[in-house]
């Protein structure tokens, strides 16, 4: 796990032999969690680089973000997206946290919420966006336009959703709002 300085583009390596093919990683509150391809969530103090295993959700945990404190009795709670499609809930606060099934919202590659507190899970297999609520329901947020959505950012003022599609190599922008979706940039392969 590494540290970037956006200032100086310095890359400093913050801890090491932490998992197998690491995926997903979020910062909160001093620490570090981080998913890796086996289901293991790590957490991680940046400040000595030490590291253990919070927990386990079984498949690859590609995304990780923090709950606000509006997701029901998620809040403040880590959330995780994996390939099996469940969404889980990991409360970092405690020990040795259970992970709970929220939701299953297809093949799970990424996830993110809202400024309004809304979570938009990337469905790479089904190629679409949905949102996931704290009860469990999964809606279509954009269900054409993508090949394979995989990697999801939100603008400052929370009105673009950012999406990386690598079925197609493009990074495109999705309406808040509204769905609507627009390819900013193609990659060459």
């Amino acid at each position: 796990i590494g540290l970037l300085n956006r200032t100086s583009c310095t890359l400093t390596t913050v801890a090491t032999d932490v998992g197998n093919d690491m995926l997903g990683i979020v910062y909160d509150q001093g620490w570090i969690y981080a998913g890796d391809r086996d289901g293991n969530i790590y957490k991680v103090d940046p400040a000595t680089g030490s590291s253990t295993v919070l927990a386990n959700v079984v498949t690859a945990a590609n995304g990780l973000a923090i709950a606000p404190a509006t997701y029901g009795s998620y809040g403040g709670q880590l959330i995780v997206a994996t390939y099996s499609g469940n969404i889980y809930a990991v409360d970092q606060s405690v020990a040795s946290p259970t992970p709970v099934v929220i939701a299953d919202a297809g093949e799970a590659s990424a996830l993110i919420f809202g400024s309004d507190g809304t979570l938009y899970v990337a469905d790479a297999n089904n190629r679409k966006i949905v949102t996931v609520t704290a009860a469990g329901v999964v809606a279509d947020f954009v269900t054409t336009g993508f090949n394979q959505p995989d990697g999801l950012a939100i603008n400052s003022s929370g009105d673009l959703l950012y999406v990386s599609d690598s079925g197609d190599g493009t990074v495109k922008s999705v309406t808040i709002p509204g769905g609507v979706v627009s390819t900013i940039t193609s990659v060459a392969f």
